[in-house]
This record gives structure tokens, C-alpha cells and sequence, in this order.
């Protein structure tokens, strides 16, 4: 390999990983790694739903951008954020689609997103 591609260049190109979910309200067994494209099921009366997701860059995890959104009946659209989590403190039922990835907020490029599908029944 050429040393130039030891570059660890600032893009939104790379991909964001969901890395783990969790209930206040009892414990979800996902397992270890990456749970993008997963589904979760959840009991209506669930609270306190956590996703955790990253870009894996560990040395410029604090300069990236996420935007995230919650696709159902009702679909939401959130800012950009530093933050690696979110929190929906209670979903009512029906199916769900948590997407997630990187943005450069200066020219609004999108990167790569990973996706979780939540049913709450």
C-alpha cells in the first residue's frame, strides 16, 4: 500500500455503525459488534430506549457530525449532532426505522447510514 493512504483524511465517506441499544425498563441481548440492520422488538410498555451508535474513527470521534431520524407513522428528521446516543424515552406502538450516519454540516454531504428496525407491539 501506498503511505498516502495511511491518511486519515476528514470525510463523511466512512460508515457509522450502531454499536449497541438498551432499556431502562429491562435488558436487550443483542450480543457484541455492529447491530445495523437489525430488528428489536419491544413490549408497548418499554421505556427509556438508547441507541449508541460511532464512525469507529477513535482519534476524531469529537469532530464528526451524526444526523439521525425516526421513520413510522410519524417521521422526525433531528439535527446534526456530535453526540454518539440518542434516547426516545417511549414509543408508542407500530413499526419503526432508526437511520443514522454522518454529515459534513458545512456542505451537507451525507455519508453512509446504518439502520435499525424497532417493532413495539
Amino acid at each position: 500500500m501506498q503511505p498516502e493512504r495511511f491518511n486519515d483524511q476528514d470525510n463523511v465517506t466512512t460508515s457509522t455503525f450502531i454499536t449497541d441499544a438498551s432499556l431502562l425498563s429491562q435488558p436487550l441481548e443483542l450480543g457484541i459488534g455492529s447491530i445495523n440492520d437489525s430488528s428489536l422488538l419491544l413490549e408497548y410498555d418499554d421505556v427509556g430506549l438508547t441507541i449508541h451508535y460511532s464512525d469507529m474513527r477513535f482519534k476524531k470521534t469529537s469532530a464528526s457530525y451524526y444526523q439521525y431520524e425516526l421513520k413510522g407513522d410519524v417521521s422526525v428528521v433531528y439535527p446534526p449532532t456530535k453526540s454518539t446516543e440518542v434516547t426516545f424515552p417511549q414509543l408508542e406502538p407500530g413499526e419503526y426505522e432508526f437511520s443514522v450516519g454522518r454529515i459534513d454540516p458545512v456542505s451537507n454531504v451525507y455519508g453512509p447510514r446504518a439502520n435499525l428496525k424497532i417493532k413495539v407491539a
